[in-house]
């Protein structure tokens, strides 16, 4: 993955650190994705549960992704590796499930 840039809110906060709402899309590979077009920030969460925050994409891009026929194969192509990219996911609790 491509190391991302500083960018940041409009309280100077890291834009990784800021809420994403998304949607559940219908895909093997991609569980849920957003958009925040005001900081042109597509965001990924893949079936494994790994989230990542790609920079730089416009509207169109995410527009396009929607309307694929396989978003997983449209991500691979047109997105992946062409954005910069960052890591999100939550971490996870160090308590082990029983």
């Amino acid at each position: 993955m491509q190391a991302s840039s500083a960018v940041t809110g409009p309280d100077a906060s890291p834009i990784s650190a800021l809420p994403m709402q998304r949607h559940t899309v219908a895909s093997s590979s991609l569980r849920s994705v957003g958009y925040d077009p005001s900081h042109q920030l597509l965001e990924v969460e893949f079936a494994t549960g790994r989230v990542y925050r790609y920079e730089d994409v416009p509207q169109e891009a995410y527009d396009e992704l929607l309307a694929a026929d396989s978003l997983g194969r449209h991500f691979n192509a047109r997105v992946r590796d062409r954005y910069p990219t960052e890591e999100v996911t939550p971490a996870r609790s160090s308590r082990r499930r029983r």
